[in-house]
């Protein structure tokens, strides 16, 4: 719903969503399912990321990363992956 309505804020969302799905969704539960969504895609970006490397350590999974210019979208599960390699 979201990729059909990129503009719409949580609340209109939440309403639309309602209406869709039968039954009632909540603003906060639409930004909630965003942010899973947004954190499920990234942990997947980063796993292909990760298979097409013969080594693929937190150094060269950052490099590639910015390479491919995924970093802003995978900093966050990156840093969960790889906790305390860099402060």
């Amino acid at each position: 719903y979201r990729v059909d309505h990129p503009d719409l804020r949580s609340p209109v969302l939440a309403e639309g969503l309602s209406g869709e799905l039968g039954r009632e969704i909540s603003a906060a539960n639409v930004r909630v399912m965003l942010h899973r969504a947004r954190e499920q895609f990234a942990l997947l970006l980063l796993d292909q990321v990760a298979q097409s490397l013969e080594n693929p350590g937190r150094d060269e999974l950052e490099q590639e990363l910015i390479e491919l210019e995924l970093l802003d979208y995978c900093r966050p599960v990156l840093a969960s992956r790889y906790p305390g390699d860099r402060g």
